[in-house]
């Protein structure tokens, strides 16, 4: 099956209230199995999905039942019905993993899904607007917020030294901010 293939099957499903849980990476041996890279800090909470959406690029969201979901601690594995070869599932790299909102891992307190992250401004405890968040990097220690506003970029720790206030209703994140912050 080719990516065009793919592209055009019936099982375009478009729906708005999707979670982004992580992207494919590319082709994990010969017969269709992918390796992922998650955005969940809930991995083993995917293992009990029976289906997820891709979303290749630009287009609409493509419904896949799940063959095999493999989470060995350190590295996410996905088999999905109808990717049977290394060339099909090599087509998907890049492709965004999406679940319906019902099903994502339940957040606690102090806990976001990345994409409601992104586009929140961001203010320090003044009110003096530094930007929004463009992005979320995903390192060993702790996610780091790239918060972008016209031309400059600066990159703030998401721990509670720096984080004060996540509003979700308003669309506002408040941090402290620290020598060399660019306003």
């Amino acid at each position: 099956m080719t990516a065009e293939l793919i592209k055009n099957t019936e099982n375009f499903i478009y729906d708005p209230d999707m979670k982004y849980v992580g992207s494919i990476q590319g082709a994990k041996g010969m017969k269709g199995e992918m390796k992922v890279s998650l955005t969940t800090a809930h991995p083993s909470h995917l293992l009990s999905l029976e289906s997820i959406y891709l979303k290749v690029a630009d287009s609409e969201s493509i419904l896949y039942t799940i063959d095999k979901a493999k989470w060995d601690g350190s590295k996410f594995t996905l088999k999905l019905h109808g990717i049977d070869d290394r060339n099909t599932a090599e087509a998907l790299r890049g492709a965004k993993i999406m679940i319906p909102e019902e099903a994502a891992y339940k957040v606690g307190e102090n806990e976001y899904f990345v994409e409601d992250l992104i586009g929140m401004n961001v203010v320090d405890k003044s009110g003096t607007n530094l930007g929004k968040i463009t992005d979320v990097l995903k390192y060993p220690a702790h996610d780091v917020y790239v918060v972008s506003k016209g031309d400059n970029e600066i990159l703030i720790p998401a721990v509670h030294e720096y984080v004060q206030e996540v509003n979700m209703n308003t669309g506002t994140l408040m941090i402290t901010t620290i020598e060399g912050f660019n306003n």
